[in-house]
C-alpha cells in the first residue's frame, strides 16, 4: 500500500474513534483532544514514512478534522 493511502487509512479510522470518544466531553475540550491527537499521529507516521509536517497535514490531516467532526456530530445528535 502507498504511503498516501496509509496515512489517510489511518487518519480516518482515529477520527472516527475519537470522534466517538469526543461525545462523552464539551466542545471545547473534545476539539483540544482532537487536535491532540491528529499531532500525535502524523508526528509518528512522519516519522515512520520520514516524511516532514506538511506531508501529514495534507495527507490525511485535513480529512481527520472532516471524519472527527461528522463522527461527532453524528454521536452528539444521538443523545
Amino acid at each position: 500500500m502507498k504511503e498516501e493511502n496509509m496515512s489517510l487509512l489511518v487518519f480516518i479510522i482515529f477520527g472516527i474513534i475519537v470522534g466517538g470518544i469526543s461525545k462523552f466531553f464539551n466542545v471545547g475540550i473534545a476539539f483540544l483532544i482532537s487536535v491532540i491527537v491528529m499531532v500525535i499521529i502524523g508526528k509518528v507516521l512522519a516519522k515512520k514514512f520520514n516524511k516532514d509536517t506538511k506531508w501529514w497535514v495534507t495527507n490525511g490531516g485535513l480529512i481527520y478534522i472532516f471524519i472527527w467532526l461528522i463522527t461527532w456530530v453524528f454521536f452528539f445528535n444521538l443523545v
